[in-house]
């Protein structure tokens, strides 16, 4: 563990010490077994804590409103794509539509109509570590979509 850990462990087991000793004042009553039970809840609670600040981080920076698909918001927006691209996986809107279907719905964007494998840019969803933007693919069979999927690129 590095030492910052550490130093955060620390400041954070102080504050909680002093509530964990205003919680329990009338409870403990033998000093010598008051400071034992106060230093073990203090070790236990001050790294869960800490887990919780960091699990409450990571939600915060993965975090993305999820939107209705909008023929409007997905032409204009183009950074933002991610957020509707759930609701294009998940309602199978795209399953069987020709490619000419597929072009009036969400554009050309450098596809071929020749491709059986089509790409649309989806911009950057949020992530810890999010370094690479999104792609929907779609692949076709027959002329029609078979198959919709989202990645990294």
């Amino acid at each position: 563990m590095q030492y910052q850990a550490v130093i955060l462990l620390l400041i954070l087991a102080i504050p909680i010490y002093f509530l964990w000793r205003r919680i329990l004042r009338s409870k403990l009553k033998n000093p010598k077994y008051k400071s034992l039970v106060l230093g073990l809840l203090t070790l236990v609670s001050a790294p869960l804590v800490y887990l919780g600040f960091i699990i409450s981080f990571i939600w915060f920076v993965s975090y993305h409103p999820k939107h209705q698909f909008d023929k409007e918001v997905w032409t204009n927006d183009v950074e933002k794509r991610f957020q509707l691209s759930d609701n294009i996986i998940d309602s199978e809107m795209l399953i069987n539509k020709t490619k000419e279907e597929v072009i009036d719905l969400l554009g050309q964007e450098n596809n071929e109509m020749d491709n059986d494998s089509w790409s649309y840019y989806l911009g950057f969803k949020p992530g810890l570590l999010s370094i690479d933007p999104d792609i929907l693919e779609l692949t076709f069979e027959n002329g029609k979509v078979v198959d919709v999927r989202q990645y990294k690129s």
